[in-house]
């Protein structure tokens, strides 16, 4: 048998003379070294009369320090129930208090209670008698072999087969010469008698004693006349208790009461309090309810330091981190406490042991079964995140990219991770693996659900992916489209030709041809469906024709457009077929070319004010939306966007334009009627005469002003006096010779009447021509050429 580390093996006094069950002998157990080696024990008791040296024996064979009478006085040592520990050997050792004692009397109570108890745990039952006892009823303890008897069929009843008990009958102080096996014959008799006058159960009447008891016979000699064969017989006897491999040794497994020495104490105590209070013992029903006791006890203590090791994971799980090889944690902790659990608890009856286990094991998954399901949360929230980055990283900057093959990859990539994961969170192998060959924590735990709903969440964001994807190759699209026609386009509506419309839908349908080629070739990597190309479509369409109505109204903005009339008005009126600049004299149809050339201005109105070709076939008609598109197309009226100018317009436009055009009109009229003919420089010629004689002092005032005007440093603005005072004299001198010519009279001379209109009319002639000047003015920006106001 194996040994024991050695300890201190105080005696323990375990139940006192009052019946009370002590409250330390866990204490004890752990102090002898024994309690926590299972079932690698047993337990030896000793009957016998009173003062028969019972707790001699045992400390001889065991080593044990039990108290021993006084050798002056014979009188009752053991009182109670003592247990002690045997030194070297994990044998725990049971002192009965003697029976048939002085201090006793005829109360047999207290014998009956401790024998009851002594069998429900006891392998070895000792019974101490002298040699001179045998063959004698009451000194060979027969009365209470009998009440070991009754009560082994109380507690044991049909189990006789599994609750067997050895009877070791020692007689002590052989001093006769009768052999050992008469004496074992006269035992062997006496004790066949007891055993078949005693009351048995119903259904126990023929069974016999060998069905419940194994009996063996030691003889010693006298321990104070032989003292040496005494001590002899001691060491023989104790090496029947010590060596396990010799043929009689007394401890065999069917002996054993399967009591583990951590539940020794509970079951000792709940045993005592039914014999004590004389209720029915029922020794198996006391076994399942010490294994259940215990069990929990084990089971409890299991899931006590599994909540500890997991509990420093369970806030940062919750709070949406990731626990990297969560699932080989969780394993790992339950594996710890089932391990626990079976070390401790599989030592009690198996039925209970395997009812806690499975309860346990459910406790444990429950327990789990949060950590596991927060872990795959974020395990797909983590793996959407990812499927968002990676499509954000790999589409930026980029044009050129295939964005079915893209997100086809991003997907996958997102699906591996998630369920590579999920797959070790929940105790499986690697994919590929065989479910033979990795079974999950929990059978009942499965990702699938979460799985799927990871498929559906990434759906939405591919469709949004597809959705953003597609508006942003729409834009790309629609901004190339009108840099592409921005140009041809506004080239074509300077020219203002007849087949103007016609040219500049033939750049819009070209091109959106080619846009429309490029853009369903991107998207249709996107293995878009039907509806969704054709809402794309539409929708590239009606941006481009939008885009065209832009360029057109960047060109026919008011000011450009009053720019525009107003270049062809100017060029049609200002200017000859040969493109020589017009010099209006009398003899010019001044109202014809002004109203030929305001008509042409108008026209271009008309020719602008809408998108009509000329060519039937080079009309544009944007198609009706698809269905999905027509709420959202309601107040979209692709007729209407075919008009530039409405009637509205059209008339503020042209009154605009007309203003200004009948302004340059009445400017260029007036410098027809100022028109000073040829022969009037033969009139000025004839006058100079008359005022040759005014010079000489006219030439020395401005030599004198001149002079001044020099050393005052006055010269430059002198010089631009003078340059206005000939300016204004000029202007005066022509209206003078007009007003002249009109005044003249044919009997007068023409050198005569110019001499004399110009004396009385030069000073109310220059007031008219200041005033005529602010006029003109007025009405030409401050300027007198025929530049026509600049335009709002």
């Amino acid at each position: 048998m194996p040994s024991a580390p050695t300890t201190s093996h105080s005696p323990q006094r375990v139940i006192d003379r009052d019946q009370n069950f002590t409250a330390d002998f866990n204490n004890s157990l752990k102090t002898w070294g024994l309690l926590n080696v299972g079932f690698n024990y047993n337990v030896v008791s000793i009957f016998g009369s009173q003062s028969t040296g019972k707790s001699t024996l045992l400390n001889s064979l065991f080593d044990t320090t039990f108290d021993v009478m006084a050798k002056t006085r014979r009188e009752q040592t053991t009182r109670g129930l003592w247990m002690s520990r045997a030194k070297d050997v994990p044998i725990v050792i049971m002192d009965v208090e003697g029976v048939d004692s002085r201090e006793q009397g005829e109360d047999q109570d207290f014998q009956r209670k401790a024998a009851l108890f002594a069998l429900a745990s006891t392998e070895v039952l000792i019974v101490n008698l002298w040699e001179d006892q045998v063959g004698l009823h009451n000194g060979a303890n027969m009365g209470l072999l009998k009440t070991v008897f009754e009560v082994n069929l109380s507690l044991f009843g049909n189990n006789s087969s599994q609750s067997r008990t050895l009877l070791l009958f020692v007689i002590r102080d052989r001093v006769s010469a009768t052999p050992l096996s008469n004496l074992q014959a006269t035992l062997v008799a006496d004790l066949t008698n007891i055993w078949r006058v005693i009351n048995k159960p119903e259904g126990q009447k023929q069974c016999r004693l060998d069905d419940y008891f194994d009996m063996s016979f030691v003889q010693m000699a006298h321990k104070l006349l032989s003292p040496d064969q005494f001590d002899t017989d001691v060491v023989e006897l104790r090496k029947r208790f010590t060596d396990g491999s010799r043929e009689d040794c007394v401890f065999k497994p069917e002996y054993h009461k399967r009591i583990p020495t951590d539940g020794m104490a509970n079951y000792m105590e709940s045993v005592w309090d039914l014999v004590r209070h004389n209720h029915d013992l029922n020794l198996p029903t006391q076994h399942e309810l010490l294994a259940q006791f215990r069990c929990d006890q084990i089971a409890a203590c299991a899931l006590e330091a599994f909540e500890m090791q997991s509990r420093p994971f369970r806030r940062p799980n919750q709070g949406g981190q990731i626990v990297d090889e969560l699932g080989t944690k969780m394993r790992s902790w339950k594996n710890t406490a089932i391990t626990y659990f079976d070390t401790s608890a599989s030592r009690y009856q198996q039925s209970v042991y395997a009812r806690t286990r499975e309860g346990l094991v459910t406790r444990l998954n429950t327990s789990l079964f949060p950590l596991y399901l927060s872990q795959l949360t974020n395990l797909r929230l983590h793996a959407l995140a990812e499927l968002n980055r990676k499509l954000e990283d790999r589409v930026r900057g980029r044009n050129d990219y295939n964005g079915g093959a893209l997100l086809a990859q991003a997907r996958q990539e997102s699906k591996f991770l998630f369920e590579t994961k999920a797959r070790e969170c929940t105790g499986l192998g690697p994919l590929g693996t065989t479910e033979e060959g990795s079974q999950p924590i929990d059978p009942g735990w499965t990702y699938q659900a979460e799985f799927n709903q990871l498929k559906q969440e990434m759906g939405v964001v591919a469709d949004r992916f597809k959705k953003e994807e597609t508006e942003k190759l729409l834009r790309i699209t629609e901004n190339k489209f009108k840099t592409q026609i921005a140009t041809p386009v506004k080239a074509i509506l300077v020219s203002a030709t007849s087949d103007m419309w016609d040219r500049v839908l033939r750049v819009f349908k070209r091109k959106l041809v080619a846009c429309e080629t490029t853009f369903q070739t991107k998207i249709g990597t996107f293995n878009s469906t039907e509806d969704e190309n054709r809402e794309s479509i539409y929708i590239l369409r009606k941006q481009a024709w939008l885009g065209l109505r832009n360029t057109i109204e960047e060109e026919t903005s008011d000011i450009s457009f009053q720019q525009k009339l107003w270049d062809c008005f100017e060029t049609q009126f200002q200017y000859d077929e040969k493109g020589i600049l017009r010099s209006w004299t009398s003899k010019h149809d001044l109202d014809a070319a002004f109203g030929a050339a305001k008509k042409k201005a108008l026209r271009l109105l008309q020719t602008y004010s809408r998108i009509h070709p000329n060519d039937a076939s080079m009309d544009y008609t944007l198609q009706n939306p698809p269905a999905t598109l027509s709420a959202l197309e309601e107040g979209f009226d692709f007729i209407d966007t075919k008009t530039i100018f409405s009637e509205e317009r059209k008339k503020v436009i042209a009154d605009e334009f007309c203003r200004h055009a009948d302004a340059l009109y009445l400017q260029t009229k007036r410098i027809v009627d100022k028109y000073i003919p040829g022969w009037m420089g033969t009139a000025a010629a004839v006058g100079f005469g008359a005022g040759v004689m005014v010079m000489p002092l006219s030439t020395i005032c401005l030599y004198g002003v001149g002079f001044v005007a020099h050393k005052l440093g006055l010269t430059r603005p002198l010089i631009q006096m003078m340059r206005e005072v000939h300016r204004r004299i000029s202007q005066c001198m022509r209206a003078l010779l007009s007003s002249a010519m009109r005044h003249m009279t044919s009997e007068l001379s023409p050198v005569t009447g110019l001499m004399r209109i110009f004396w009385r009319s030069i000073s109310a002639k220059m007031k008219s021509v200041e005033g005529e000047e602010l006029g003109m003015n007025a009405l030409s920006g401050g300027s007198a050429s025929c530049t026509p106001p600049p335009l709002l």
